[in-house]
């Protein structure tokens, strides 16, 4: 069995699709302090301050400051709640593929992405992985 290779490429119009994301408020709170977060089995790295978002099942994920505030408006009369706001763009693989998420010129985390799964990019290049599941609850098309 062969290792799966490593996605390695930018998406844009040749080679993916925008999607818009649906009005999904998540509570969110700004860490001082680095953290480690659990996210489908593959650690996450937050070296410093970051935003530590809570997802609709409690699982918490972290953002780096930066990019949580271009992406996200705060919910007005809701402290610490927030809807994602930036529209992105989004391939589904058809193969087993090694993504390396990274911030600010470092790996944040690698993850084996099973076929199926979605790889999402922020506006600012930033790549994700997300089951496929998670991805229409939370994206839909933006053409």
């Amino acid at each position: 069995m062969t290792a799966p290779r490593y996605l390695d490429i930018v998406l844009d119009d040749t080679n993916s699709r925008r999607y818009r994301p649906r009005r999904i408020v998540r509570r969110a709170w700004i860490r001082q302090e680095a953290a480690e977060y659990m996210i489908d089995g593959h650690p996450e790295r937050c070296l410093g301050p970051h935003v530590m978002v809570e997802d609709e099942g409690g699982h918490h994920h972290g953002v780096e400051l930066e990019i949580f505030f271009r992406t996200h408006e705060a919910v007005p009369g809701l402290p610490d709640h927030y809807v994602k706001v930036a529209r992105v763009r989004a391939i589904q693989l058809t193969e087993e593929m090694m993504l390396q998420t990274r911030v600010n010129g470092r790996i944040e985390r690698e993850a084996r992405v099973p076929p199926g799964s979605w790889i999402v990019q922020n506006p600012d290049g930033e790549q994700y992985d997300m089951p496929a599941e998670d991805f229409h609850r939370r994206y839909e098309l933006d053409e």
